[in-house]
């Protein structure tokens, strides 16, 4: 009896693993690897005047998987894109009467140290207002398959800077806002 309880065992766990192993064709993956939180500081007059910029702050790991194509679907990856967007209508202050425009923060993509395999992709040269519909920040990056190891893009930030959008006559208060990166693989 023991014997047979075991053999069945074994039958039901290579089963399992058999299922789980073919289980994920394609996948597209995001990893902050430095840089999650931005500490913007407006500790003197020359920020609040000027604004304050975090040049390369934030590195961001791309890893995008592309197996041959599972019966189901019609086309593979043919490339991939960066999106981001903001998860509030404003930046929004710890006193609820205090926000700030989205637009008074601004987002930019760079290559980082090992970018995108041959392939810059569409990098903007110019910082884009944070908004609450989602904007591409790189696209149609190639090559696939991606690893995180070869395809990294730095995020830039800046605050107050935006012409329209200073933070002179803001009231004083700790500021939030979630930004959300969206990594979209292309068929």
């Amino acid at each position: 009896m023991r014997s047979e309880l075991q053999y069945l065992l074994r039958i039901i766990l290579f089963l399992f693993l058999g299922n789980s192993l073919h289980a994920q064709d394609n996948s597209a993956r995001l990893t902050i690897m430095s840089g999650g939180n931005v500490p913007f500081a407006f500790d003197a007059w020359s920020k609040f005047q000027s604004g304050v910029a975090y040049t390369n702050w934030t590195l961001l790991g791309i890893d995008v998987t592309d197996l041959p194509p599972h019966p189901d679907l019609t086309a593979n990856f043919t490339s991939w894109d960066l999106n981001f967007y903001a998860t509030s209508a404003v930046i929004q202050g710890d006193a609820p009467a205090n926000t700030l425009d989205l637009r008074t923060l601004r987002v930019k993509a760079s290559k980082g140290p090992l970018c995108c395999a041959g392939s810059a992709g569409g990098l903007p040269t110019a910082f884009i207002p944070l908004s609450v519909v989602s904007q591409a920040l790189v696209l149609s990056a190639k090559p696939l398959p991606a690893a995180s190891s070869a395809n990294q893009v730095y995020i830039s930030y800046d605050c107050g800077v935006n012409p329209g959008f200073s933070l002179i006559n803001a009231v004083p208060d700790f500021y939030t806002v979630t930004i959300v990166f969206d990594l979209e693989p292309d068929f």
